[in-house]
């Protein structure tokens, strides 16, 4: 996931999203590291399960 945020900025347009289907206990750590790399309005949402499962972000 880290390699994904690192390398998504070459094909992302400024105000591009990137979207990502995440595993349990992954949202914490993958929010610090998009807000390291320039990524903005940051959010998650759950699943049917009530279980944090995606992740969102706007580069630039």
């Amino acid at each position: 996931m880290r390699q994904l945020i690192t390398q998504a900025p070459s094909w992302l347009r400024p105000g591009g999203m990137l979207a990502m289907e995440i595993g349990i206990s992954q949202s914490e750590a993958l929010v610090a590291v998009l807000a390291e790399k320039n990524y903005r309005d940051i959010w998650t949402e759950k699943d049917y399960s009530g279980v944090i499962r995606f992740l969102f972000a706007k580069y630039g």
